[in-house]
This record gives C-alpha cells, structure tokens and sequence, in this order.
C-alpha cells in the first residue's frame, strides 16, 4: 500500500507540469505560424516542457539557423520570458543573398550552360526557396563548386578542375553573383578494358564490350560497361556473379579494369506460387515452364512478371530464389491479389458524334483464368453501341493473345443508315518487343437502309459479311495515347465476301506510318503521318455496300472537311464514298502547360470512287491551329482547319472538336 501510494505522489509534478508556449515578433519573409511549423519537428522537446532559460536559448538558435538557411546571413534572434510559461523570441532578418546570375569562364558553351546549370540546382536543392528566388549560402557554394567539378569529370574531363573566381554582392539587389573559372584539361577516351579473375574470361564479351572503345570516358558510359559486363553473365545463368570495376585515368586515356568472379552457373529449376486465391495457381507457374531447365535469365523472369502484373489480376509480385546443389535456381513467386472486377462510366462529346454517354464493366480474372473480360455499352449523337470481348493472354500454353468478341450497333451516318450484330475473333502473336502479327476473322450480318444516298449508289441492304486478314504492327512509340518520340506502323490485308442480293467479294488492303520526334529541347514535338487503303472488288461493275467504301473529312484526316464529306457524291449531292484513298498529317505540337498544348498542321487528301483511279486528281490541302488539353485518357482537341483550296459548295473550313490523336 506504501509503495502505491509512493508512486502516484512522485508521478503528481508530473501531471501539473505544462506546455510552453513560443511566439516571435519581426519577421518580414514568412508568418510566424510558418516558422514554427518548419522548425516544430526539432523544437518538440521545448513545446513539451515549462519555459526556460535554456529552451529559450534552444529555441533562438533554430530559428536563426532556419533564417540562414532561407538565404539572411546574420539575423539577430533575442529572447526573453515574459511570463505565464511563454517564451518570446524577436527577430531582425538583416539584409538577405540570393542566387544571381553565374558567369562561367574557360568552357565552350554547351559545357558552361551544362555547369551553370549544375550550379544553380545545387543550391536550389540544399536551400528554403522564398518566392522563386534561391538563397545564397557561402557553405553551399562551396558545394556547388564541387559538385559542379564532379559534372565536369562525369564528362569524360578526369582531370578538370572547376574554381570560384569570386562571389560579389550586386549593388542594389539581393542578389550574389557567382564567376567561375573551368579548366576542362583533356577529355579522356576509353581504351580497351582489361580482365582478370579465378577464370578465364569468356571470350564473348570482350567483343559485347567493343563498341565502348574509343568513346568519350563519362560516367554514364563506364556506368554502361559495367552493367553490360554484369548482365552478359546473368543471361548465361550467373546468378550471382561478381563484377568489380577499376578506373585508371592518365595520359588522356581511361583505363579499366575488371574483376570477374562469374561463380555457380545455374539453370532455371522448380517454380512455386504462393498468395493466389482466386487466380488458379498453374497459370502463373504454366508462363515459366518454357524457362525451366535453361540458363538462369533474371531479366526474362522480371519480364514475365511485368506482364502478369500487367493483366491486372495482381496488385504485386516477389520472386524468391533458392539455390540447389545440382545447380538449378527454385523460384517461388509471392503473389498479392488484386480486385479483378469493376464499373465504369464515361461521357463526352465530338463534332461528329454529337454527345456521348458510356458504361461498361470489367473483369481481369475471369472464373480464375486470368482471361479479360470487357464489355460496354454506349449511345451517342449517331446511335447505339453494345460490345464484348474476352481476351485469353496465353492461348493453348503459347505466346498468343486470343480475342473472341461480339458486338452490336446501329448508326445514323449521312445518306443512309445501318444496323449490324457479329461476331469476331484476333490472335494477335508478338513476334519481338516492338513487332507484332495479328489474324483476325469477322462474320457480321448487316442492314442497310436509304436515308438521302440513291438506291444506285447504296447498294446491297442485307448482307452477310465474312472477312479474313492479316495485319503487320511495329511499335515503338513512348506512349500509345500521347506520344512523343517513336514510330507507329501497320500494314493489313484481308479478302472478304458479302452474301445477299448481288453477292461481292473483295480484297483489301491498307498501311499506315506515323512517326513521332521531339525538338527544341523537348518543347515541342513533330508528328508526320501517312496513311492509304484500296478496296478492289471481284466484280467489275457491281457496286459494294456502302459500308465497305472509305469516306474521308473529319477530325482524323483532312480537317477543313466535316467528317465525310471529301470525295465522290450521289447526283443529289449526298456523299457515297470511294474504294481508294490517301491522307498525309504533318503537326508540330508545343507544350503551353503541363496540361495544355497548341497545335499547327497541314493535312492533305484525296478519296477516289474507283480502286484503279487511286492517284486522283481532286486532292485538298488544308492548314490550321488548336488547343489540346493533354489528359491522361487521351488529348481532348478544339481545332480549326482552313481549306486552302475549296471549290464551289465546299466549306472555308471547319471546327473539330474530338477526343484521341488525329493519327
């Protein structure tokens, strides 16, 4: 009971002891509730506590350390305690140094605006930036220099040497400029590197490491040779080699040298999952069974998770490895499970389309197969929309995507209209990383109804549609909706048949080529495209159906036009399209924003009403501007094209407001 009692009557001061209170007076940069929140983390133990002559003292010295450190050289910070736990901290900021201008001196000017930079971003990234301008700290400058050095040898100038001229206040200003003078010396050249190690190098990769010879010594090179050494013995099964680099730098020659210790080579072994509850275990053990038995290759192991994480059944993926003694790597893979299934609604609009509202459903794990379900529904100004695919990502245990689908529209287009339910299927095979081959087999059954287009130029209204193709897709676009740098190819052919009144066979084919370039600096970014389709029925002088003819004008071909409404028409004016055509883009987009963009182009054209006239002589050009808000769905565009060249009726030009890229 004493020993209680004891407890509790020690604890009491404890109870009773309060928080100090802190306030300041003279600040000028920043509020006072800012400053005490940029240093409340280091002045914890002061607010916890009574008020005293020490946490004063404490207390003064943060802030004035946070004043120089925001750029005021020798601020004064005097404290008292007023009373009623309180302490009082008074502030006289001083005269403050910022960043000026940074004047280099002995480098070309590629390099000094590399240096400069460096300089500036040293200081910005150590410093309290206030409204935009940087502080200036002597202790910082003095690492910039260094770290400006270290830029300069980073550039193959191993022995260059970059020294501060001065640092002198500008009259009138705030601001300190910096001079420097650089001495870059010799940039030296990587000669042919030299092996050693318990084994014998392999005599391949000397010859992997040949290109480097003879380039400029920087550090992302030597960086390069280095992870080309290492990654040369992971692919041959060297899970765990060693490779040490050495660098010798004299007579303007870099020298290095490797140390190589390849240890075990192992082959791929055992593959366990671990985690999976609704995706069945053999499909992610099945995409490493063409592995196992070979060489160990990390690379292709973290390839085939990117793509199991790209399917969205999974929110993660660890690979453990676990040696053996007959020299095979077990792998387990741990698994975390994502939410396969979801909702979505959308809506927009285009000048074609009229308005657009969307809902669709998702599902990336199909009855545990990992199979991609996706449907949606859709109305817009020209009709309804209902699709649904299911997407196998390994069809029979091979690379090969296979997409059975369904669908079910009708469309309201000028002249006529449509209605059409089928069914499809695309095996798509990537053949590398950037090329691809797809298959694809349509069997659709279409109605055709007159709605301005004369019965002549309509013709079959009831038709059974069976077509067979092949399409070639080469890729290397940074961004399949806003790219920027790449290029985007395809090539198709395919025949078909349209049973009904009047049965029309045909082949087809069409191509495309656009091509993505950044300039000024990544400010802006150049796009030319091109595209072209022919259509050549078996039947001279029978007419296809309507729907199989190409139509040109709108906001993804030439832009003066409304959509449609370039190339042959009906005698009363309504347009019935070609069975040829060719369209050219040339953009240059300039970033206005991180968000916004404006946009100048010149599109070019012509639509054809025979296959065998596919030259054409009624080509249009057409030149215009835009904006573009740059969203991650894809650019939404205002854009306004005028017609360089309008005869008769035709429009001066048109507005166009679209979601997607023109090409």
């Amino acid at each position: 009971m004493r020993r209680s009692l004891l407890v509790i009557l020690t604890c009491l001061p404890c109870l009773s002891m309060e928080a100090a209170r802190v306030s300041i007076r003279g600040l000028q940069s920043i509020t006072e509730r800012e400053a005490i929140d940029l240093i409340s983390g280091r002045m914890e133990y002061i607010l916890e506590g009574e008020a005293s002559r020490a946490r004063a003292d404490d207390a003064a010295f943060m802030l004035r350390r946070l004043l120089v450190q925001r750029g005021f050289p020798d601020p004064r910070v005097d404290w008292s305690l007023p009373g009623e736990n309180h302490i009082l901290l008074t502030v006289s900021e001083g005269p403050r140094a910022t960043v000026g201008r940074v004047v280099i001196e002995g480098a070309d000017p590629e390099l000094g605006e590399d240096l400069k930079a460096q300089i500036r971003s040293a200081h910005k990234i150590r410093s309290m930036d206030i409204g935009g301008s940087t502080p200036f700290l002597v202790e910082h400058n003095k690492e910039a220099i260094r770290d400006a050095e270290r830029l300069l040898q980073s550039q193959g100038y191993w022995d260059g040497r970059v020294i501060l001229e001065k640092a002198s206040p500008r009259s009138g200003s705030t601001d300190v400029d910096i001079f420097v003078r650089v001495i870059p010396g010799t940039r030296f050249i990587l000669s042919p590197p030299e092996f050693d190690g318990p084994q014998t190098v392999h005599p391949d990769l000397p010859e992997l490491l040949t290109p480097f010879h003879g380039q400029f010594a920087t550090a992302p090179a030597i960086r390069n040779l280095r992870a080309r050494a290492e990654e040369f013995y992971r692919k041959r099964g060297h899970q765990f080699a060693e490779v040490k680099m050495f660098a010798t730098h004299e007579n303007g020659k870099t020298r290095l040298r490797f140390l190589l210790d390849p240890g075990p080579r192992y082959r791929m072994g055992k593959v366990s999952v671990t985690g999976t509850s609704k995706v069945k275990p053999h499909l992610v053990r099945n995409r490493f069974t063409r592995h196992q038995g070979k060489h160990y290759d990390g690379d292709l192991l973290n390839g085939e998770i990117r793509e199991l994480l790209g399917s969205g059944a999974f929110s993660g993926i660890r690979s453990e490895t676990q040696a053996r003694p007959d020299g095979r790597l077990d792998i387990t893979l741990h698994v975390r499970e994502a939410k396969p299934e979801g909702y979505y609604f959308y809506g927009g609009a285009g000048s074609f389309e009229g308005p657009i509202i969307g809902a669709g459903y998702f599902n990336r794990n199909l009855l545990g197969n990992l199979w991609n379900l996706s449907s949606r529904a859709e109305w817009s100004g020209l009709g309804l929309l209902g699709e649904v695919s299911v997407t196998e990502p390994r069809f029979l245990g091979y690379d090969l995507r296979l997409t059975p689908s369904a669908h079910l529209t009708s469309r309201n287009f000028p002249g006529y209209s449509k209605y059409e339910a089928g069914l499809g299927a695309e095996a798509e095979w990537s053949v590398t990383e950037n090329y691809a081959l797809k298959a694809y087999l349509q069997n659709t059954a279409v109605t055709v109804s007159r709605d301005g287009l004369p019965p002549a130029e309509l013709g079959p209204e009831s038709y059974l549609l069976q077509v067979l193709g092949l399409a070639h897709v080469y890729d290397t676009r940074d961004s399949s909706v806003l790219p920027s740098e790449g290029i985007h190819a395809r090539l198709s052919t395919d025949i078909g048949l349209a049973l009904g009144e009047g049965s029309v066979s045909f082949l087809r084919g069409e191509g495309q080529l656009s091509y993505y370039q950044q300039v000024f600096g990544n400010a802006g970014t150049v796009a030319v495209g091109a595209r072209a389709g022919i259509i050549i029925p078996s039947t001279s002088g029978r007419n296809l159906p309507v729907d199989l003819r190409y139509f040109l004008g709108g906001s993804g071909t030439v832009r003066s036009f409304p959509d449609r409404e370039i190339g042959p028409r009906a005698f009363n004016g309504a347009p019935r399209g070609g069975e040829s055509y060719w369209v050219a883009n040339v953009e240059y987009i300039h970033g206005i924003s991180d968000w916004l963009s404006g946009v100048v182009f010149f599109d070019t054209g012509a639509l054809n009403r025979n296959h065998f006239n596919f030259s054409g002589s009624d080509i249009k050009y057409a030149l215009g501007l835009g904006l573009r808000l740059d969203l991650p769905i894809g650019p939404v565009r205002l854009e306004y094209g005028h017609s360089l060249n309008p005869a008769g009726k035709e429009p001066r030009g048109t507005f166009h407001f679209a979601i997607g890229s023109a090409f």
